[in-house]
């Protein structure tokens, strides 16, 4: 029994991991798009970045998006770009 339970917090922290990473790479994303200067162009980016990225889990909860089509959106990938 704590084999299997072992197994499923590593796939759980595994997840956790990647989100954090996503969050993170949309974060920098967003940073370096962002005109202003000092503190605020920090603050800005981050509150932009946590209000997609929650925007984007609670429309994967609900099933408006797939997991695919958000990460793609992270990662700022054209769909169209895999079709070639």
């Amino acid at each position: 029994m704590n084999k299997i339970l072992s197994i499923i917090f590593k796939i759980l922290l595994g997840l956790l991991a990647f989100f954090i990473f996503s969050f993170l790479v949309l974060w920098v994303s967003m940073y370096l798009d962002n005109k202003k200067k000092g503190l605020n162009r920090i603050t800005d980016s981050f509150a932009g970045a946590l209000l997609y990225f929650l925007w984007g889990l609670l429309a994967l909860y609900m099933g408006k998006v797939s997991l695919f089509g958000f990460m793609l959106f992270i990662y700022r990938i054209d769909p169209k770009d895999l079709k070639k």
